[in-house]
């Protein structure tokens, strides 16, 4: 289940401003490929803030999603984090 879904370029440019500044890597392994929909498998990041917090990485749970249209990504259904990630974090997912 996505936590939020990303459309528009002002939404692309501000997560990926912000993640260019944090030094963020995302890995992604084991793809899903159906028609104009790619599904990762196995998505894990890392970035500065985290190591700076003694967080080697962080591990996505199963599921995110590109849609592509015209051969550009469309929309990024983001999955969440798993648990013990939420966890060590206290992150709190909330309806906005």
């Amino acid at each position: 289940m996505g936590i939020d879904t990303i459309k528009g370029k002002n939404a692309y440019r501000d997560l990926f401003e912000y993640d260019s500044v944090m030094n963020d890597i995302l890995s992604m392994k084991d793809f899903i490929i159906h028609e104009d929909t790619v599904i990762v498998n196995t998505m894990t990041e890392q970035w500065d803030f985290g190591r700076v917090g003694g967080i080697i990485e962080l591990n996505y749970l199963p599921g995110t999603k590109f849609t592509f249209k015209n051969g550009l990504i469309h929309a990024i259904d983001l999955c969440q984090f798993v648990q013990s990630d939420q966890d060590s974090l206290s992150i709190n997912l909330i309806e906005c």
